[in-house]
């Protein structure tokens, strides 16, 4: 058998070149643009902030009954922010979605505009 192939090789060349080039030029390459692609880990960390959105509103609860740690978490929270930070009176608003609801109908199309841009 290794005969024939041998047989094989030496009539057709460009076969045999192709057969044992091929896979070496194709792995060559693949280990190039490997080495060449910055893995994730080499990634810069990005700044997590809102100051392309100015101006902003974050609203933020300490929750229904409003105990020592949420308050403590609710604190924390805040202070993290630069922009305009308002708590929301839970007893008013019992769930955020008709805070949110209600800030909306109070604004109206400007808030509409500041979020989705003029």
């Amino acid at each position: 058998m290794l005969v024939k192939k041998v047989i094989h090789a030496v009539r057709n060349l460009t076969v045999a070149a192709a057969q044992l080039l091929l896979p070496i030029i194709f792995t060559a390459l693949a280990l190039s643009v490997e080495k060449a692609i910055p893995a994730i880990d080499d990634a810069p960390a990005l700044a997590l902030n809102l100051n392309p959105f100015d101006p902003y509103t974050v609203t933020y609860s300490s929750g229904k009954m409003g105990n020592s740690t949420s308050l403590t978490y609710a604190n924390t929270y805040k202070d993290q922010f630069t922009g305009v930070v308002e708590s929301v009176d839970r007893t008013k608003y019992t769930e955020m979605d008709t805070y949110y609801v209600a800030m909306e109908d109070a604004d109206g199309i400007a808030t509409f505009n500041r979020c989705v841009g003029d």
